[in-house]
């Protein structure tokens, strides 16, 4: 899946699913995205919960069997020269400046969350769900769009994934992040309720510390904008 972007800029920017079926390409994707990961860490660090010390753990083998795992989906939009001929253009060539991460489908009884005050979580007969996660873009290449290339490509795979079911896209936001809140919004994402950090994070696979160690009011306290976008079947 390839989705573009033709952008006032001296840019072309297109988005590309990290494929899983080729073992030597997958290699060498697998050093890009770490390095835009790291890169991420350490632009956002409100953002993200993993640190650039968390995010240099993992073994190069590893990060390579988590972009092979069947229910994660893994988004990159890579910037290319204006200049660059449309053929040349592919997933292993340019600079890997953005990511999104789409975890799904799930089934409802992981999905829906106790007390978030959201909307009526339909069977999984009727609906796919899904959690988008670790939303980033290089700030060399802000305001051009591509985090909405990103997350409208990302919507539209859970669309073709669903088939004849409606899909749900779900999304959490921190509280202070005004912008992300405001994009998802202008992108047809809907307020669904609010969620706390231990929920977030548990949804999106990472790691959690002790529960011992956690602080109620930091990890507890429901007050995490979340956001959903549906569709309907085909």
């Amino acid at each position: 899946m390839t989705t573009s972007l033709d952008a006032p800029s001296e840019f072309v920017y297109h988005v590309h699913h990290i494929p899983k079926n080729n073992p030597i390409l997958l290699s060498y994707l697998a050093g890009k995205f770490a390095s835009l990961k790291l890169n991420a860490v350490q632009v956002e660090k409100a953002a993200f919960s993993a640190t650039f010390a968390s995010e240099s753990i993992p073994s190069f083998t590893s990060r390579i069997e988590k972009l092979k795992l069947p229910h994660i989906h893994t988004f990159v939009a890579v910037a290319y020269p204006n200049s660059t001929p449309p053929s040349e253009q592919t997933i292993d060539q340019g600079d890997f400046i953005g990511c999104l991460t789409l975890i799904g489908p799930i089934p409802k009884t992981t999905y829906e969350w106790p007390e978030s005050g959201g909307r009526a979580i339909g069977c999984d007969e009727e609906e796919t769900k899904w959690q988008m996660t670790g939303v980033y873009t290089s700030p060399n290449h802000r305001g051009h769009g591509v985090g909405k290339l990103l997350i409208n490509s990302a919507c539209e795979f859970a669309v073709q994934q669903s088939g004849e079911k409606a899909s749900r896209v779900r999304a959490c936001t921190h509280p202070l992040n005004k912008k992300a809140l405001e994009l998802y919004l202008k992108l047809d994402f809907e307020r669904a309720g609010t969620c706390n950090r231990y929920e977030a994070q548990k949804a999106n696979e990472e790691v959690l510390p002790d529960r011992e160690t956690m602080d109620p009011a930091v990890w507890f306290s429901k007050v995490g904008p979340v956001l959903e976008r549906t569709s309907s079947g085909a």
